[in-house]
């Protein structure tokens, strides 16, 4: 799907395609195995399963912090023999995109009512403060008018919540963990 390096090639990441599926809505979607490392010898290998297309740091910080990590080796001489594994871990991985893409594929036939989405949405981000209070309106105003929704569904939700934070709230990354600031 795609390859690159970050920081004069100190990281090189590849992303390798799974599976592409349509959900019932006919949203199309896209399951990852993406391989990170290090040439500087501090980063380990790590792969992982991810549903974000590496692109940059930000997208490398953010697979890390939300993908599912397959394996991390250190990056050694013998590494290389290792390759079998790796080879086990792609099996694996596609086994991971069927699962994610069975739930998926429910989660438009689930209704929702704005009610409902209130309540998660409020049970996502709790608090009495503006901020949480604007962050929570605008996801709502996401489920129901957000790209490709309506506001009915279980999937219009999960997609407004994805589009806040992808394209709207602020973020931190720290030791690998990202943090939502908005």
């Amino acid at each position: 799907e795609t390859a690159g390096s970050i920081f004069g090639g100190e990281i090189v990441y590849f992303l390798l395609n799974l599976r592409d599926f349509q959900l019932a809505n006919g949203e199309q979607h896209k399951s990852y195995l993406a391989m990170i490392m290090g040439h500087g010898g501090k980063k380990s290998i790590t792969a992982l399963l991810t549903n974000v297309r590496l692109i940059c740091k930000n997208t490398i910080n953010q697979a890390l912090a939300e993908g599912n990590k397959l394996f991390k080796k250190k990056h050694t001489k013998n590494v290389e023999q290792n390759v079998i594994d790796e080879l086990a871990i792609i099996a694996a991985a596609n086994n991971k995109s069927e699962e994610f893409a069975v739930v998926a594929n429910k989660l438009p036939n689930v209704a929702m009512s704005l009610d409902d989405a209130n309540k998660l949405t409020k049970s996502l981000y709790e608090g009495d403060s503006t901020r949480a209070s604007n962050t929570r309106d605008e996801i709502l105003e996401l489920f129901r008018r957000g790209k490709g929704n309506n506001g009915k569904t279980l999937w219009d939700w999960v997609n407004g919540v994805t589009e806040y934070v992808d394209h709207y709230a602020n973020t931190r990354v720290t030791s690998g963990k990202i943090a939502f600031i908005s």
